[in-house]
């Protein structure tokens, strides 16, 4: 009897101690993603990859959506969303730039606006500031926070600067030059403004500068237009003052020979 219970206890004790099996897994090879589809965008996102174009920050993202931003194409699509959540309230900025390009400012999404702890979703046309569509693949997603211990009263010192395009002259009559004269829609107290700092571009290449005092709120340029291939061009001018707040303004314009 005693021989009995102890060859069962025995049996019992190795079942126990055997190691379990683990669960069977995912054969994925080293940096191979899974994609996913978001039910708003039909994209597909590879959470496993880098996010394309964007810029590290205390700004958390969702569904990579950064991908429906920077694959934005105005032939087959209507509106391109950035998804993100904030870890704490603060004052918010998102723009649109131009990679490889300091400071070329495209279009701000959100300027500066307090936003509580949560998730935020965003639309995009796919346009500039001016309404103008352009080069999404060119595009990197700027994230700026500004997180204080409370909420204090609402200041615009953060605010973008406005350039307005105001009135456009042919100069010549072979249609080479073209004047355009601007306006800088400022916000900002008088003693919080500085000396601005303007680039000139046509189609994303630079092709000037121009320094303007603190107290001039309108400016003009001359763009010679003559080196250009027949259609349209982007003629396009980013502001930004000693305290880099950008502004951005662009001029479509048709060069017929």
């Amino acid at each position: 009897m005693f021989i009995l219970i102890f060859i069962i206890l025995t049996t019992i004790l190795i079942f126990s101690c055997k190691p379990q099996q683990e669960p069977p897994r995912a054969n994925i090879r080293n940096n191979q993603s899974i994609p996913t589809s978001s039910s708003d965008t039909g994209v597909k996102f590879y959470p496993d990859e880098p996010d394309p174009g964007y810029e590290t920050t205390e700004i958390g993202f969702l569904d990579r959506a950064t991908y429906s931003i920077t694959h934005f194409n105005p032939e087959k699509d209507s509106i391109a969303y950035l998804g993100y959540r904030t870890t704490r309230s603060g004052y918010v900025s998102i723009k649109l730039m131009r990679k490889n390009t300091e400071d070329f400012l495209l279009r701000t999404l959100v300027d500066c606006e307090w936003q509580d702890f949560g998730v935020y979703k965003i639309p995009w046309d796919g346009k500039d500031e001016s309404g103008h569509f352009i080069d999404a693949s060119k595009v990197k997603i700027s994230f700026e926070g500004n997180f204080p211990d409370y909420r204090k009263e609402k200041s615009p010192g953060c605010k973008k600067l406005e350039i307005i395009p105001e009135q456009l002259e042919i100069r010549d009559e072979k249609r080479d030059l073209i004047r355009i004269n601007y306006k800088i829609k400022n916000i900002h107290e008088k003693k919080d403004r500085t000396d601005y700092h303007l680039t000139f571009y046509i189609d994303y290449t630079k092709v000037g500068e121009q320094i303007l005092k603190e107290d001039e709120d309108e400016f003009s340029h001359q763009w010679y237009i003559g080196n250009l291939p027949k259609g349209e061009h982007l003629l396009q001018v980013v502001i930004k003052d000693k305290k880099k707040r950008l502004g951005y303004a662009s001029t479509l314009v048709e060069r017929s020979l």
